[in-house]
């Protein structure tokens, strides 16, 4: 069985672990966390890998995905494949083991809402914000050890964390340097306020081969001194991914 929409993917096996990719904004797109959820309920194997990759997206979502993968019955192993950002932090937290591939990376903060209305309205959407902080805060601290009130210090904050890192904290099990994150998806990250130059560097597609070997052949054909002209192919090839 295979149920495939345009922000997660289940594929159920007849041997092994079923596998679940959660790839892209989480509930955009019209995909209801219900429709994941029936998905879900048919998947009938002893274990489930969960991959990830998501800058996150609705919370209320992410909170139904999150508790519909905590009631079913399967061994969840979940892996951050590029980035577990925001709402997606949360549905990592379902998984049995949590593992940050290599080079992944995680981040909590508070939640948002974009709200109009007058003083009253805004007072109501505090109140609903300050709750749904609550929520998330208290699942993170049954996973990390960490109270409830120290995860509401580091969401105001928006933390990003390395693998490393994502372990210290108690939001994953392992960083495993054997298993090779993919290339964060180019996702818009310009609403987070604090994304390290790390962060946006691996965000950031790497040019086809056929346009660095372009720019070299314009580098060679500067008038400028040769040993400028290594330097400068040297950056470039550093920066594009490509070995000397």
């Amino acid at each position: 069985m295979d149920n495939k929409q345009s922000w997660y993917e289940i594929k159920a096996a007849a041997r092994g672990p079923a596998t679940i990719r959660i790839y892209g904004e989480i509930g955009s797109h019209g995909v209801s966390s219900e429709m994941f959820a029936q998905a879900l309920d048919n998947i009938k194997n002893e274990s489930i890998e969960l991959y990830i990759n998501s800058p996150g997206g609705s919370i209320d979502h992410a909170k139904a995905i999150y508790n519909s993968l905590l009631r079913h019955p399967a061994y969840v192993k979940g892996t951050v494949d590029g980035m577990a950002a925001s709402s997606a932090s949360l549905v990592l937290q379902a998984a049995d083991k949590r593992v940050m591939a290599q080079g992944a990376t995680l981040m909590v903060h508070a939640p948002w809402l974009f709200v109009q209305g007058n003083k009253a309205t805004l007072e109501k959407a505090i109140a609903y914000l300050d709750t749904e902080a609550a929520a998330i805060a208290d699942i993170y601290a049954s996973r990390s050890g960490k109270s409830a009130e120290h995860w509401l210090s580091v969401m105001n904050e928006e933390v990003w964390y390395s693998g490393e890192e994502a372990v210290a904290s108690g939001l994953a099990d392992e960083a495993a340097d054997n298993v090779q994150a993919r290339s964060f998806a180019a996702f818009n990250l310009s609403n987070f306020c604090n994304v390290p130059d790390w962060v946006v560097k691996a965000a950031t597609p790497a040019p086809p081969r056929a346009a660095v070997v372009t720019a070299e052949e314009q580098i060679l054909r500067m008038k400028i001194p040769a040993a400028s002209k290594r330097r400068a192919i040297a950056y470039l090839r550093a920066h594009a991914g490509v070995a000397a």
